[in-house]
């Protein structure tokens, strides 16, 4: 982001500047919520600041941290304003609970094992059916 970008949203709250620096990329809530994995009303929370309304640390903050780096913003400023708002501590674990949420959204995604299981599941189904074909005929 550009030092004329960064002046003008350092003088917003929290909220205002994620909603800003997301509209100056011209990303919606949808597309937000599709690249972060954040659902939209978590998204929506955020920007109107209604912090109550997000899960408890370390999620909120890992939410944070993803919706900065979506938007361009620095992961660790945005942290550190939402801590200072909130009063809330850094979550001690805060790099294994990211790793695991990143872990969780990568197994959601089918991959080749899934692709090579259905694979097999079609080949034994046609197996099978060939074996009931063939007894009927030599029958």
């Amino acid at each position: 982001m550009s030092p004329d970008k960064r002046g003008e949203l350092e003088g917003l709250s929290l909220g205002d500047m994620l909603r800003a620096a997301r509209e100056a990329k011209r990303l919606s809530l949808d597309d937000l919520n599709r690249s972060t994995r954040i659902q939209t009303h978590y998204i929506e929370a955020i920007e109107e600041e209604r912090f109550t309304d997000l899960p408890p640390p370390p999620y909120s903050q890992i939410f944070l941290r993803a919706y900065a780096r979506a938007v361009g913003l620095s992961p660790r400023e945005v942290l550190e304003r939402y801590l200072a708002m909130t009063g809330e501590a850094p979550a001690r674990q805060e790099t294994l609970w990211e790793e695991s949420a990143e872990a969780a959204t990568v197994a959601k995604k089918p991959g080749i094992v899934v692709w090579i299981l259905l694979g097999l599941a079609i080949a034994l189904a046609l197996g099978i059916a060939l074996y009931f074909v063939w007894q009927v005929l030599a029958g």
